[in-house]
């Protein structure tokens, strides 16, 4: 496998299963230069697979003419009006409202002029949400802002439309994430499919899962596939959703048209997508859908560890505390419980890792420090 990459080093670049490592152009700097990198190295390796794997590179190589570019190269993504369709959460949203697959409360802002007056009469909290994850670190200030009043909304609703015009407004949704993955062939048939449940997220808003499970919930399954076999989707994708405490409904989220975090669990459950969507590219035969074994778990032990942290913090009570840490500890004594990174049989990416944690812990305290001095004007 040859990875090429923008960045000097991280995970996939250190595994054993990178064979080749390439620097190459930002696609997000340099288009022009990205594709004809990566034309470059399609012919020196005689390479006949491109797997994108983020919505950077996805959305210039799902373009018809790119695609010309690389005649006799299989690259397992559906065309850009498809990928747009989904990866935009406007357009989602107004999707699956016509489909009949329950979704947040949304509201749109077409003009600048109108959003004080729908800023007043939104229910508080909401969440203010970029409409494609496209050129914008993850994590919540940067995709997505939750609200408590229209002051905030209106704040929040300029600073996300700087970034990328036009962001939504959404109603909170409590619960916890549950997720449709599915490997869909050439005509837009079903080739694989898994789920998973969240346990614990990255942030307290969201964002990427730490700890998870393999589940099937029949009506995410069910919304999932009814949307993906709609427009028809070539290649893999997970389809978010949140099971809505006041009603028990999944309530859909967005549209993951590239891996996700929880890749791991569905590989640990059976099914393995990255080397499905190779054999789909290499046009393999005998593609029928695998079963997946429900229950697995798995954690991202690090980032998992500060979620938690971060839940006993906000956990109010002596015995609520006391829960949280006897749970996190029989997980983390559980040798059941499969990690989606630290493995012996790959040591690279599991020192990475570890490596990117302890600099994360030094570097943000600093920053803290930093960010007060700064507010205070003793720099």
């Amino acid at each position: 496998m040859i990875c090429a990459s923008e960045e000097d080093t991280g995970l996939a670049l250190l595994s054993k299963y990178c064979w080749k490592r390439e620097k190459v152009t930002s696609p997000v700097e340099d288009q022009d230069s990205y594709l004809r990198e990566l034309k470059n190295l399609v012919n020196d390796y005689d390479v006949d697979v491109i797997i994108p794997i983020h919505e950077n590179s996805l959305f210039p190589l799902s373009q018809a003419e790119v695609k010309q570019q690389f005649k006799g190269v299989e690259i397992p993504i559906p065309d850009f009006q498809t990928l747009k369709k989904v990866a935009d959460k406007g357009e989602l949203m107004k999707l699956a409202s016509a489909l009949g697959i329950p979704c947040p409360r949304t509201y749109f802002i077409d003009d600048l002029t109108s959003l004080e007056t729908t800023a007043k009469r939104i229910k508080y909290p909401a969440i203010v949400k970029a409409r494609l994850e496209k050129d914008i670190p993850p994590g919540p200030n940067r995709r997505y802002k939750r609200v408590n009043d229209p002051i905030e909304c209106i704040k929040w609703y300029a600073i996300l439309h700087e970034r990328q015009p036009f962001p939504i407004i959404q109603e909170i949704v409590e619960g916890y994430g549950c997720g449709f993955f599915g490997l869909f062939g050439r005509e837009g048939e079903l080739l694989a499919s898994a789920g998973h449940r969240r346990i614990r997220e990255q942030f307290p808003e969201g964002g990427p899962s730490t700890f998870c499970e393999s589940y099937y919930h029949p009506k995410v399954f069910e919304y999932g596939l009814r949307l993906l076999t709609e427009v028809q989707w070539y290649g893999i994708a997970m389809v978010e959703f949140k099971l809505d405490r006041r009603d028990g409904e999944p309530k859909l989220m967005e549209v993951n048209p590239r891996f996700w975090g929880t890749t791991p669990v569905a590989i640990f459950s059976g099914v393995d997508f990255p080397y499905l969507l190779y054999r789909l590219a290499k046009k393999e035969q005998n593609m029928d859908e695998h079963a997946f074994q429900t229950g697995v778990k798995m954690r991202f032990l690090c980032d998992d560890t500060r979620a938690f942290l971060r839940d006993a913090r906000r956990t109010e009570g002596l015995v609520g505390k006391l829960g949280l840490v006897l749970r996190f500890i029989a997980e983390l004594l559980n040798p059941f419980v499969k990690d989606g990174i630290l493995s012996f049989d790959d040591i690279g990416s599991s020192v990475f890792y570890l490596r990117s944690t302890c600099l994360k812990l030094a570097i943000s305290p600093l920053a803290k420090i930093r960010r007060r001095s700064s507010g205070s004007g003793c720099l």
